[in-house]
């Protein structure tokens, strides 16, 4: 799957995830356990609805230093809304 992003895209992504990034939560959240995860229903930065594959969110999860909150993860709600 190919995206190409331009660079405003970019830095409106980039500048949203300062605040999620800069949040000292570390291990408070669970992240996703170490069994099968599911598709994930996403959507891309122009409105486009897609389907992320299991196994590569999985992939994507175990190269993060932090965890990743799946809308399934516990605290997923808490750490929306800060």
């Amino acid at each position: 799957m190919s995206v190409t992003l331009k660079r405003r895209q970019f830095m409106r992504s980039a500048l949203a995830a300062i605040p999620a990034a800069a949040l000292p939560f570390g291990k408070l959240f669970a992240a996703t356990d170490a069994g099968v995860i599911d598709d994930v229903e996403a959507v891309t930065g122009d409105g486009k609805q897609i389907i992320l594959n299991g196994t590569d969110v999985k992939d994507l999860a175990a190269r993060l230093r932090g965890d990743l909150l799946l809308r399934s993860s516990a605290g997923y709600d808490t750490a929306r809304r800060a």
